[in-house]
């Protein structure tokens, strides 16, 4: 047998590991470049890295003071059906699926931020499920004491601007006061048309802003 020539087959495992010879060091367990193995890994950093944290059983936040809250959005007015609303829809958007809150346009969701108070910052990710109709404006609040005080808002043109065909960052700053709550309403573009004006929110959180250094 001739050095530095493989001297047996490969043993390969379900992923693709491998047992090969090495003059000098024996078998050694190799991992060749398996391009099912490399989606699977990066799909689930892809996960971890937009969560950005763990999912309560309630409203209360985690050790990391970050609250999840995608899933908990309600109909502002609770006499509405929340026909409007749908939880859980996997939407792709440049070759990414994420389940999410599809909110439908005019709507009006809330959620009470019960056990969070404080310099908070809103996140997640949105995106429109359709490139037609003149787009979609969403208006984000809080509410205290009956009153609403405006946060921010975006409009989404996914028929004229190619950005807004994918998962698009939101970023909130928030001064949180107890028992408040957060507000998003969903409305149609400048010329009232709400054909297929369906917006999705994904991984939807608050965390506590770092004070500056």
């Amino acid at each position: 047998m001739r050095r530095g020539i493989l001297s047996r087959r490969d043993v390969r495992g379900n992923w693709g590991i491998s047992r090969r010879w090495f003059p000098g060091h024996g078998f050694i367990r190799t991992l060749p470049c398996n391009p099912r193995l490399i989606l699977f890994i990066f799909s689930i950093a892809v996960s971890v890295f937009f969560t950005g944290c763990s999912k309560p059983d309630g409203m209360e936040s985690n050790a990391a003071g970050c609250m999840e809250l995608t899933s908990k959005f309600l109909p502002a007015d609770s006499a509405v059906p929340d026909q409007n609303l749908n939880r859980s829809l996997p939407v792709m958007r440049k070759g990414l699926s994420k389940d999410a809150l599809v909110l439908i346009a005019p709507v009006s969701v809330r959620i009470s931020l019960k056990g969070m108070s404080g310099d908070l910052t809103l996140r997640g990710l949105a995106t429109p499920v359709y490139n037609i109709g003149d787009g979609i404006h969403m208006d984000v609040f809080l509410s205290r004491a009956g009153k609403r005080y405006f946060i921010g808002n975006r409009y989404f043109d996914p028929g004229r601007r190619a950005e807004d065909r994918d998962w698009i960052p939101l970023f909130f700053p928030l001064d949180v006061g107890e028992d408040d709550q957060l507000e998003i309403d969903v409305s149609g573009g400048p010329q009232g048309d709400l054909v297929a004006d369906w917006l999705a929110l994904s991984s939807l959180r608050l965390m506590q802003r770092k004070a500056a250094p």
